[in-house]
């Protein structure tokens, strides 16, 4: 790769890059330091004098920003393995560990320093849920039982049937946002579509990329991002966006609304939206719950239920935490997307192993 001699650029290469290309970033610009943040390594604080760049190479780290011109704090985030963010000045930066040990390097000198802020930011992080952790924990187990994958290697049948519906959705760059092992981003790969892949777990991702790399695919990369968020993606950057059973998997109206906001800023004007989102009797009709009736009890978040996943050609069930979800009745969800300045533009009922009895919906970013 060619030198890198901002952070603007540096930011601009590892967002477009997996883990493994960023060894090949020229870096001889930007003095690196690499730190590893305990819980006894409390709130480190970026003054804002500085600029940084900070890429989480292990487990994940709790952000806060203050804008130091309104001495105002924004709501805190988590950044995941694998996910660049820049610090610009002017932003005071509040940082700890979330769970467990977190390997961080930075980009730029850096120092501890002012103190401020520190409880309200530790208060407001201590209130983030597990939704960041349950998928890496999730795609961990399923592989550590022997399966090669959590998810079937075919593409989701609702998005196959709306290909076929709506020609205008293979064409341009596409995004897939919460494409986990990346079963629909390499099925589109495959018909010579150039396809990004996003998600929140790095285990799941890693699977994805092994997978592009057997099938020789050279029209798919696979980001670590919070598709709440999608902090490295660049607005009216892509065609068509894909949700396929991830907006369902967020359940605070807050963080459903940014990703739907943020979708709306990364598509380009006349770009298309499809989501894939479960109606009513989360879990009933999936593959990985064969017997509903006996679980839906159950089906809490944080109960753990047997799940079924393919191991060696075998069906077998291993026990899984049930992850937050949200069931929305079909009118409910055009709404609360079309509020964020979408058209609707076709819809239908959906009943498979994947998602159970769903919506499909496809919107539409209106032209300027």
């Amino acid at each position: 790769m060619d030198n890198v001699n901002t952070l603007s650029d540096l930011f601009k290469q590892l967002a477009e890059s997996d883990t493994s290309q960023r060894l090949a970033i020229n870096t001889v610009s930007f003095k690196t330091a690499r730190w590893r943040l305990t819980k006894k390594s409390g709130i480190i604080v970026l003054p804002h004098q500085i600029e940084a760049i900070l890429c989480v190479e292990t487990n994940k780290i709790d952000l806060g920003e203050v804008d130091t011109t309104r001495s105002e704090m924004m709501e805190p985030f988590l950044l995941g393995a694998g996910e660049p963010y820049y610090k610009k000045a002017g932003i005071r930066l509040l940082i700890r560990a979330a769970k467990g040990d977190a390997d961080v390097v930075i980009y730029m000198s850096w120092q501890p320093g002012e103190q401020i802020e520190q409880k309200a930011f530790q208060e407001a992080a201590d209130s983030l849920d597990d939704y960041y952790f349950g998928y890496d924990q999730r795609y961990r187990r399923v592989y550590d039982a022997g399966a090669q994958l959590w998810e079937s290697d075919q593409p989701n049948a609702s998005l196959v049937n709306m290909l076929q519906k709506h020609f205008e959705l293979a064409k341009g760059r596409i995004v897939d946002l919460g494409c986990g092992e990346g079963r629909d981003s390499l099925y589109l790969a495959q018909q010579g579509l150039e396809v990004t892949g996003v998600d929140i777990s790095s285990v799941a991702l890693g699977r994805a990329r092994e997978l592009a790399h057997q099938l020789r695919l050279q029209t798919v990369r696979f980001i670590e991002s919070d598709v709440i968020y999608l902090r490295p993606i660049a607005d009216s950057s892509y065609d068509v966006a894909l949700n396929m059973g991830c907006l369902h998997m967020l359940t605070d109206t807050k963080q459903r609304s940014r990703h739907i906001q943020r979708v709306f800023e990364i598509l380009k004007p006349g770009g298309y939206f499809l989501v894939d989102h479960c109606k009513s009797d989360w879990g009933k009709g999936f593959y990985s719950i064969p017997d509903y009736d006996a679980v839906a009890k159950d089906l809490i978040p944080g109960q753990v239920i047997p799940r079924r996943v393919r191991v060696d050609g075998q069906e077998v069930d291993i026990p899984l935490e049930v992850l937050p979800h949200l069931d929305q009745a079909p009118e409910v969800l055009i709404d609360e997307i079309c509020s964020h300045g979408f058209d609707m533009v076709d819809t239908e009922s959906s009943n498979t192993e994947a998602f159970g009895n769903s919506a499909v919906v496809l919107f539409r970013k209106p032209n300027l």
